[in-house]
């Protein structure tokens, strides 16, 4: 497993320097680290019978790791959407 320090950077560099490291994993990801892979699917009752298995719904939960880099990502995709004007009208 990868162990990423936050030492004196800037967020952004030390974002940059992982999602370096991560696109470097993308061709082999077995070798993916555990804080982007992990995760827990828990199965949460509906209404009715608890015994059929239609009543059930999967929630699963992400690690913290994953859930940052994606929301980092995501708004650097939308800033450079909105640079371009390539945003449709709402």
């Amino acid at each position: 497993m990868i162990k990423y320090k936050f030492t004196g950077l800037k967020l952004s560099q030390q974002i940059t320097g992982i999602l370096k490291k991560i696109n470097a994993k993308i061709e082999k990801p077995e070798k993916a680290p555990d804080c982007l892979t992990a995760r827990i699917t828990y199965l949460i009752p509906k209404s009715g019978d608890i015994n059929d298995v239609r009543n059930y719904r999967p929630t699963t939960c992400l690690t913290s790791m994953y859930k940052t880099l994606t929301a980092k990502i995501a708004k650097i995709i939308f800033t450079h959407f909105e640079e371009q004007r390539l945003q449709p009208a709402e």
